[in-house]
């Protein structure tokens, strides 16, 4: 990463922080503008969340427990498992996009199922998906308000909670 991109990926994390200590402050809710920046941030880290792995005590450590480590994209796990031709069912996290989220797709055997905002929070506390199918252990669960649940939701879909 150049140093310059370093600088503006701080400002984003700076901005996102600013705007959600306004919002807690002032107890509104926010905006898809400002929900959207705090949903980025969280799936970044630069907000963290609390994780815990299923069956264990202590809470992971936050740069552990950020959403981007494992469905990023290109430079996440997923994207290593895929490039090397691995089964969906092996464990590699999905990359996460408003299509895998919202179009019904059989997921972990499970029946074709599609996600909403709220079965998607569900799943990150409980890890349990729309089609009552429980993901692996490692995929933490998530101790997430849902202020935040909703900021994540619109930051991946682009759709209001």
């Amino acid at each position: 990463m150049r140093p310059r991109q370093r600088v503006s990926l701080a400002g984003a994390g700076l901005a996102a922080l600013v705007v959600a200590g306004a919002l807690f402050w002032s107890g509104e809710r926010a905006g898809p503008a400002q929900a959207g920046l705090q949903g980025a941030a969280l799936w970044r880290g630069t907000l963290p969340l609390t994780a815990r792995i299923a069956g264990h005590a202590h809470a992971l450590p936050p740069v552990a427990a950020r959403c981007i480590n494992c469905h990023g994209g290109e430079s996440g796990a997923s994207a290593s498992a895929s490039a090397a031709g691995r089964d969906p069912l092996d464990g590699a996290a999905p990359v996460l996009t408003a299509r895998h989220l919202r179009e019904p797709t059989a997921r972990r055997g499970g029946p074709p199922s599609r996600y909403d905002a709220a079965a998607f929070c569900t799943l990150l506390r409980t890890g349990v998906d729309p089609a009552s199918v429980l993901l692996p252990r490692h995929m933490p669960r998530y101790e997430i308000t849902a202020a935040d649940c909703d900021a994540l939701w619109i930051h991946l879909t682009g759709m209001p909670a």
